[in-house]
């Protein structure tokens, strides 16, 4: 299935799409791509490329030990017609439920007889489930054929559709059954963008209603779009092929790992295959070799290497008419009123995330730079980032990128298992199609940006799951391993209102961390409760393997990461002490805003400014409850009050910027009590300490109104006025800390836990962003 074109489907779920699941860049099964029998000329080319084959196999090292298990896999799809593996006990996947319901429907299976058998029993099995979704099938290809074939306007089409529909109606008690057995059996279903009758059908489904003329036009010119995209991706895939057919080229200066790879590649194109990716993975698994020396080994030829771009650079174009015609289609489906409230929340949430597609790896992952075991991924995709925003390519490399992490043969366990992994739906807080609607290419580099993370939890996977011995590659291993990975890369696999992402910046994220920081290890903790020392030896009580591996995996990482954390802490203060630095990192008092934050040239990097706002939470707390006040703060209030201070500061920094800006407006402050230009309140003593005075108009409006690089940079240049030479150097500083925060997602700001004279600045200002949310 092409990533980018399915939608989520229950069972059951009477809103869900069924249609036939295509591969990207596979071309119509009509165009012959035999060869015929080959004449004695072929087959001695095609002796001697084997022959050319078997010689570089043989002196290259045995390859290594997991490929078997790829092995595994690429003879699955062959039998399976490339359906991905299952996990033991997870049932069949929608992919493999239509084939079979297909079959089933070859063999005579009558699919209105067992729609009568459930309607009298209610029982129902997945064979049912499998030969009703076929059937359904064939009847939306017939509506789809009778609009191609007759038009929009004809009988016969009328006539398709409404059998079309008649059937969506029947099966639904079946539909409703078939979601009450359980989440384990769902799957994805691909949408029909490519027809008018597949947009019609969902949106009859959706609603309950038919397009009015105005949709039923839109809908047209949408779907010739996304066929004209479909058909260009299919031309130059078969360009591709074409050229792969012909006479190889001049072999005799090529290495001979090059001569082996174009010699497989000819020979799959020969026997028919025609999907590019599939193709590069099955060399890759039949050489031993990594899918990246297989693609550079290919490209050698610069001829091939332009094709290749130019498929990719269509197969991503498709991916984005199919996204545009989903985003449409799910928008119509609402009433005027909910559109327009959704568009305004969405409105300045897409405004303040605006085209940071690098910054993913930071906001959503930064935790994972201090862990060793892991490490080496987060960086490999961090740089990934940028190069899959597509700013050179049109997302070519993007697609590529994607198409080898779902052809990964851990992908679908992962993702049957939980783990945010799926590139054909936006599942990270920053993502949005409306990003794509609202702001085109700069929305789009960011989602196309925003996919690293995605590959850094598919490693993260990997690296714990292979590990493992077969046997014990259970389901509740993989979810263990799922929601650890999901945890230490920003989401949680929970679902939320839709009124709590107008509410809230990034629930998801906010989950994500709490989960991390607590429930996992609470979850830990459990287990390790039930240990005990008998007989000389450790047992486990009634913890499963499962529960252990995830136990002992919490303490392994979170000990890593602390160490790593506090070590680079530790050098980082005795590099300051070795320059002379004024500066010190502060280890010891958390209602300081530098607070275990590392710090450079009068600067102070938060890399995980969240994780650490979340420890300055509780230990204010804390001491508000239990520690020793000083006067100001007995000044300012009693004990209860400064709690609920400080929670109330960390909730204001948890709104959306939406309604960030409505509670600002209506207490006449922003959440830290700092006056808004038109409010009569006074400046709170705590801030006057610190030189902070009430906003002005242009300072809070270019702050709300602009992307979150933009507004810190304007926050810093706010903080003094005039050009002298401090001026312009705090100038360059201000630029430079946006320009890191626009393409990392680290938190750069002045260290103001000193005095001002030794930064060159004169005014202190607190250092709050979205980012240290």
């Amino acid at each position: 299935m092409p990533p980018g074109d399915t939608a989520v489907l229950k069972p059951g779920d009477a809103k869900a799409e069924e249609a036939e699941p295509v591969d990207i860049g596979k071309r119509d099964e009509s165009v012959s791509t035999g060869t015929g029998k080959p004449t004695a000329k072929e087959k001695v080319m095609l002796e001697q490329q084997q022959a050319e084959i078997d010689e570089w196999k043989a002196s290259k090292p045995n390859p290594p030990s997991d490929y078997g298990i790829a092995a595994r896999v690429s003879e699955m799809r062959a039998k399976q017609g490339k359906i991905e593996p299952v996990i033991p006990g997870e049932g069949m996947s929608w992919e493999e439920s239509v084939a079979e319901g297909r079959e089933l429907l070859k063999s005579g299976k009558n699919p209105f007889a067992t729609l009568q058998a459930f309607t009298e029993t209610g029982k129902l099995s997945s064979e049912d489930m499998a030969l009703v979704r076929a059937h359904g099938e064939q009847l939306a290809k017939a509506a789809n054929l009778a609009a191609d074939q007759h038009g929009l306007d004809s009988p016969e089409y009328t006539a398709a559709a409404k059998a079309d529909s008649d059937w969506i109606q029947a099966i639904k008690p079946m539909q409703t059954e078939w979601h009450r057995i359980g989440e384990a059996q769902q799957g994805e279903a691909e949408i029909d963008t490519g027809s008018f009758h597949g947009l019609r059908r969902s949106y009859q489904q959706a609603t309950g209603e038919d397009f009015n003329l105005e949709q039923a036009k839109a809908a047209k010119e949408i779907a010739g779009k996304v066929r004209t995209a479909t058909n260009e991706a299919e031309s130059a895939s078969q360009l591709v092929f074409d050229f792969l057919k012909e006479m190889p080229p001049d072999f005799k200066d090529l290495p001979a790992q090059v001569k082996a790879v174009w010699n497989l590649a000819k020979k799959y194109a020969d026997e028919g295959e025609s999907n590019f990716d599939d193709m590069r993975h099955k060399i890759a698994q039949d050489l031993g070799l990594s899918v990246d020396e297989v693609t550079k080994n290919l490209a050698e030829p610069k001829s091939l290497r332009r094709m290749t771009d130019e498929m990719y650079k269509k197969l991503s174009k498709r991916r984005d008419v199919v996204q545009d015609a989903k985003t449409w289609l799910r928008n119509e489906a609402n009433p005027e009123w909910i559109k327009f409230a959704r568009s305004v929340p969405g409105f300045f949430f897409r405004l303040a995330t605006l085209g940071h597609g690098t910054v993913i790896s930071i906001t959503h992952g930064a935790i994972n730079v201090f862990d060793p075991m892991v490490a080496g991924t987060w960086w490999t995709n961090f740089f990934r980032a940028f190069r899959m925003m597509g700013l050179t390519d049109d997302g070519a490399y993007h697609e590529r990128t994607m198409q080898d992490m779902v052809r990964d043969p851990n992908w679908t366990p992962a993702r049957r298992a939980g783990l945010q992994n799926d590139p054909r739906r936006y599942t990270e807080d920053y993502q949005s199609a409306w990003s794509q609607t609202w702001f085109k290419k700069l929305g789009l580099l960011g989602n196309r940006g925003y996919d690293a993370i995605k590959l850094t939890r598919q490693g993260w996977f990997n690296k714990e799951w292979n590990a493992l011995p077969e046997s014990e590659r259970t389901p509740d291993e993989a979810k263990l391993l799922a929601d650890g990975a999901n945890h230490a890369t920003g989401v949680i696999r929970q679902r939320f209102r839709e009124w709590s992402q107008w509410t809230f910046f990034a629930p998801r994220l906010e989950g994500s961390r709490w989960a991390w920081m607590f429930a996992d290890p609470a979850k830990a903790a459990k287990t390790f409760s039930k240990l005990r020392l008998k007989d000389g030896q450790w047992d486990w009580g009634s913890a499963t393997p499962a529960e252990q591996h995830f136990a002992l995996r919490e303490l392994k990482h979170k000990a890593a990461i602390t160490g790593t954390y506090l070590g680079l802490l530790a050098m980082n203060q005795g590099l300051l002490s070795a320059v002379g630095a004024e500066q010190s990192i502060n280890f010891t008092d958390p209602k300081k805003a530098d607070f275990l934050a590392f710090k450079v040239a009068g600067h102070k990097v938060g890399v995980i400014s969240p994780m650490i706002g979340m420890v300055r939470l509780f230990a204010n707390l804390l001491h508000a409850s239990l520690g020793t006040r000083t006067q100001f703060e007995k000044a300012e209030g009693g004990r209860g009050e400064e709690m609920a201070r400080d929670a109330y500061e960390y909730g204001r920094t948890k709104l959306s910027p939406f309604t960030g800006l409505m509670a600002d407006l209506l207490t006449q402050a922003d959440f830290q009590q700092r006056p808004l230009p038109f409010s009569e309140d006074k400046v709170p003593a705590r801030l006057r300490r610190e030189g902070v005075g009430p906003y002005t108009y242009g300072e809070y409006m270019s702050e709300k109104l602009t992307p979150i690089p933009v507004s810190e940079a304007v926050r810093e240049v706010w903080r003094q006025q005039g050009m002298n030479e401090t001026q312009i150097d705090h100038w360059l500083w201000a630029l430079t800390d946006a320009a890191i925060m626009g393409t990392s997602g680290v938190r750069v700001s002045p260290d103001t836990s000193k005095p001002a004279a030794t930064t060159g600045r004169t005014l202190t200002f607190p250092n709050k962003s979205p980012y240290d949310r």
